[in-house]
């Protein structure tokens, strides 16, 4: 008889649960859609209040605020509740992290009493980070204190993600909750793909294709163009590995609105990351998809790509200009315009300041001021302070190749993961969402060689990299019992 009570207030609890987290996204949404203003106190006391319930929920659950921090983490940049900027690492994101520790604390009995759960990934994720902070002191001895001070918060951003998968694997306790949390955010990723077609049609202007371009959730294209990659093939997946299933099939409409927003962006890195990612998701269902699926899209880049989009014609079209060349140079950057041109010249220096610092690096936010000092051609000093535009090559650079090696442990382990729960998990909507989840960590993989999505200011991009992450991580101990990796 004791149990009825227990049974009732849990689904009390998780009826307050979800109509909290439908209030939110419904609020997220209105600010974020509608042009509108709204009167600061209003906000601060609306916020204050959130976090107040929060953290008395908190005190008992700390699903609730996982809740929050999924539906918040694509909004971060956009709405970042930082409370007019007067306070330094005063916002969401901070407080957000801040109660999910807390509640740490005080579920600890209701978790058994224990307090970290070790899975495969945690070792190599220490030693990266522990790299990270010393590239943090080696930047200090290369470009002085002041830099140093002001690279500590970058630091914590780059970090910030990380954080955010320690959190959710911890505290997440069963399968229902990890399928709540993928549940919210496919609707999220789907309203910000909505929010993608709304901009380009009401809201961008001008007669030039640069001009048409999105910047969504992201505030930059290219980066949005990732987010869209990374997060779409979830849809694919569901609807890929149920296809016999009617009820799947309407994941189809949220993936297209994906693809649609995808185009807009205009971002050709986004574009091969997407070919790349849908590759990856027809090998990892079958040869014969992958090999029906090659064959299509080589066809469309070739012999029919007058079919393709005029966007995506577009900005492929212009990347071999030689109206637009930069400098006087031969070879492949004689050839590209502007923006591909440049990279190559600065993939070009980067390999070099690898070169010459191979064990430590630069230092930790360095790259951009040392950059200038391995471009050869003198019209290209413009580069001056530019980022590296390749997430594997500023690691590299700045913390040297033994944090390099150490981060593709990590993503070697993560994929490692997915991989495990896609063969082994018999729930056809988990299975899915791993296949959704391996496809999509191809296409950021690849989406990473054209940018740095995993540098300090792409927190709204990757944060749900590392959410769904942690959920791979919790289901495979949910349904083998343990983690055989884990040290």
């Amino acid at each position: 008889m004791e149990e009825i009570p227990k049974v009732m207030h849990r689904q009390e609890q998780g009826a307050m649960t979800y109509l909290f987290s439908g209030l939110a996204v419904l609020a997220l949404v209105g600010i974020a859609l509608m042009d509108f203003h709204i009167h600061p106190l209003l906000i601060s006391a609306a916020g204050l209040a959130i976090l107040t319930g929060l953290f008395v929920l908190g005190l008992q659950d700390s699903f609730p605020i996982l809740l929050a921090l999924t539906i918040y983490i694509p909004f971060s940049k956009i709405l970042p509740g930082d409370f007019g900027g007067h306070i330094t690492a005063l916002n969401l994101t901070n407080l957000l992290m801040v109660l999910a520790a807390m509640s740490w604390i005080a579920t600890l009995n209701s978790r058994g009493g224990r307090f970290w759960t070790r899975t495969s990934v945690d070792k190599p994720l220490f030693i990266l980070c522990f790299f990270a902070i010393f590239s943090l002191v080696r930047s200090g001895e290369s470009l002085g204190i002041l830099h140093m001070r002001e690279a500590l918060f970058d630091l914590k951003r780059w970090m910030d993600p990380i954080l955010i998968y320690f959190i959710f694997t911890n505290l997440i306790r069963t399968k229902e909750e990890v399928k709540t949390i993928i549940r919210v955010i496919l609707v999220i990723v789907f309203v910000t793909a909505l929010m993608g077609i709304k901009e380009h049609y009401f809201d961008r202007t001008g007669s030039s294709w640069e001009s048409l371009r999105i910047l969504g959730i992201t505030e930059q294209s290219n980066t949005l163009g990732s987010f869209y990659v990374n997060y779409m093939f979830l849809f694919a997946g569901l609807l890929l590995t149920n296809i016999s299933t009617m009820r799947y099939w309407v994941f189809a409409i949220p993936f297209l609105v994906c693809v649609r927003s995808l185009i807009f962006t205009g971002s050709r890195g986004a574009y091969i990351a997407f070919a790349v990612g849908l590759l990856g998701l027809c090998l990892a269902r079958s040869k014969t998809l992958f090999i029906v699926s090659a064959t299509v899209l080589l066809l469309l880049t070739t012999i029919f790509s007058k079919f393709l989009p005029e966007t995506v014609q577009y900005n492929f079209q212009r990347t071999f200009e030689a109206e637009l060349t930069v400098g006087a140079g031969t070879g492949v950057a004689g050839s590209l315009e502007t923006s591909a041109a440049s990279r190559v010249e600065i993939w070009k220096g980067g390999l070099q300041m690898i070169r010459e610092h191979p064990l430590v690096g630069t230092g930790f936010g360095a790259f951009p001021f040392f950059i200038s000092q391995y471009i050869s051609d003198a019209s290209l000093e413009s580069l001056h302070r530019r980022d590296a535009h390749n997430t594997y090559l500023l690691i590299a650079a700045e913390m040297g190749l033994p944090a390099f090696i150490a981060f593709l442990v990590v993503l070697g382990a993560i994929f490692r993961m997915a991989w495990q729960v896609y063969r082994n998990t018999e729930d056809p909507f988990l299975r899915g969402i791993a296949l959704g989840f391996i496809a999509g960590f191809i296409g950021l993989l690849t989406a990473n060689i054209f940018g740095s999505r995993f540098n300090s200011n792409s927190f709204e991009m990757v944060g749900y990299f590392w959410v769904l992450a942690a959920m791979m991580s919790k289901l495979r101990l949910l349904e083998g019992g343990q983690d055989p990796d884990a040290l």
